[in-house]
């Protein structure tokens, strides 16, 4: 059993640790408050109940930091291992249809999971995308070999942050994932999508014409597969 001298430091701790996630210090905050104030209405030195009251506001948002980079650190280290491999030429938006009784088998190699992303840019896949942390390649074929493209985002290119890539460079846009449910039978599959483009021509492919086209266009072909194992 706990003395009544350790309480108060198990109670501190337990909110401290708890608030080095900052979706949770609403928690562990009062938490920790609470062993402070337990731990300064017991009798101990002015000098532990200094050390004790201090230390937990002045390390937590170190210690934040510090969670921040080793969770990323080890989950991209641990996510699933995808390379996406776009056909010479290729430009615009891809989207993968995956877990989908039709399409590319999974294919492995050094321990990655290859998608072959086809001249359309649809592709099915057999295999499951899991959520979460993202390690991903994206290469393109140039002549005989694939090249390796650079993974873009849109905060790249704010006001703040145009000196750190240029608006012409290609590369890959990862537009995330979702699902869709199709009508009448009310079954649906799930996706994610990926622009390979330049940031200064990213825009036409957010044109309302040519996502509707990819949109139907993935609707019938998932169709397809469905009427073809007699779904």
């Amino acid at each position: 059993m706990l003395s009544k001298n350790i309480i108060p430091k198990v109670i501190i701790i337990v909110g401290f640790i708890i608030s080095i996630n900052l979706y949770w210090i609403i928690f562990g905050g009062p938490i920790c408050l609470l062993g402070i104030i337990y731990f300064l209405l017991q009798k101990r030195t002015i000098k532990s109940k200094i050390i004790w009251a201090l230390w937990p506001p002045m390390l937590v948002y170190p210690a934040f930091m510090l969670f921040v980079y080793l969770s990323g650190t080890i989950g991209v280290a641990v996510a699933q291992k995808l390379e996406f491999r776009f056909p010479e030429g290729f430009r615009g938006t891809a989207i993968i249809v995956y877990e989908s009784d039709c399409g590319q088998d999974q294919i492995i190699e050094n321990d990655r999971e290859i998608l072959m992303i086809p001249k359309d840019g649809i592709c099915f896949y057999k295999g499951n995308i899991a959520t979460g942390y993202i390690n991903h390649i994206y290469k393109i074929k140039t002549d005989s070999i694939y090249e390796v493209l650079p993974t873009l985002h849109r905060w790249n290119f704010n006001n703040e942050q145009t000196s750190n890539a240029d608006s012409n460079t290609l590369g890959v846009f990862l537009e995330g994932m979702s699902t869709r449910t199709i009508h009448p039978n009310k079954e649906s599959f799930s996706s994610i999508g990926l622009v390979l483009t330049s940031y200064d021509s990213l825009d036409q492919y957010y044109d309302f014409k040519y996502t509707k086209y990819l949109e139907n266009r993935v609707d019938s072909l998932w169709q397809t597969c469905q009427n073809e194992l007699g779904k």
